[in-house]
């Protein structure tokens, strides 16, 4: 198995710190097209709103078990 690509570990990273330690690691690519760079760029700014954003409550299960209406025989 391979290494994770650049995005693929921004995504994993835990903190700011770690991701902006990525983003100038892949400065150093210098054969990286433009395409290539602006996504690490997006994978970045994501992360850090995921990462910045408050953790959602978990929603009770709704019961799809339950039949409604007419049962059909």
């Amino acid at each position: 198995m391979s290494n994770p690509g650049l995005c693929e570990r921004i995504r994993k990273a835990a903190s700011a710190d770690e991701i902006e330690s990525l983003l100038s690691e892949g400065a150093k690519f210098e054969y990286a097209s433009v395409t290539t760079r602006t996504r690490w760029t997006r994978c970045a700014e994501r992360r850090k709103r995921e990462l910045l954003a408050p953790p959602k409550p978990e929603k009770p299960e709704d019961k799809k078990d339950e039949k409604k209406g007419k049962e059909k025989k």
